[in-house]
Order: C-alpha cells, then structure tokens, then sequence
C-alpha cells in the first residue's frame, strides 16, 4: 500500500551535528522518521535510516460534566463518583 508523509523536509549539514524540530505531530501517535542523504557530488545513500517514537500525551484530564459528584451521604460517610475523559490518577482531599 502507499503511505501518506506527514511532513518531508531537508537541510544541508556542514561535518557537525545539526538539531531540527518537527512540530505538527499529534499527541499519543507513533511515527516513524527515515533520514537519507545525498553529498555533493550526487552519490546517495543505499538504505534509508529509520527512527520509530510516539509523541507523548501532553494534555491533562478533564472532568467530564457533572463530575466529580456527591451520593449517600451517611452519618460517617460519603459516596463520591468520579469519571475523566482518560485513565489517570487521581488524587483527593477531605478538609
């Protein structure tokens, strides 16, 4: 089948070390980035290199609507339900 570049891009490297950055990425996605290169007088590369990553999940939870919610309230306890949008951790304190 055919694959579809998310982004394709080039530079020119001079012997030392160059850092890129490749915004526009989806959160929580997996990639994988190929990097081939060609000098100066056209000889290319025989086999492209390939770099596989996942871009991290960089936004919090959220409450869903209603939520977190008081039930039974007893004498010495409290029902408390709560629901997020995504598996997290939550964490809680009583006052």
């Amino acid at each position: 089948g055919s694959v579809t570049p998310v982004q394709v891009g080039s530079g020119n490297f001079i012997e030392e070390a160059v850092t890129m950055t490749l915004s526009g990425l989806t959160e929580t996605t997996s990639y994988e980035l190929y990097f081939a290169a060609i000098d100066e007088l056209g000889n290319e590369q025989t086999e492209a290199v390939q770099i596989s990553f996942t871009t991290l999940d960089a936004t919090a939870p959220v409450w869903i609507e209603g939520y977190p919610s008081l039930g039974l309230v007893t004498g010495n306890s409290v029902e408390v339900s709560i629901m997020l949008d995504e598996a997290a951790t939550y964490y809680y304190m009583l006052i």
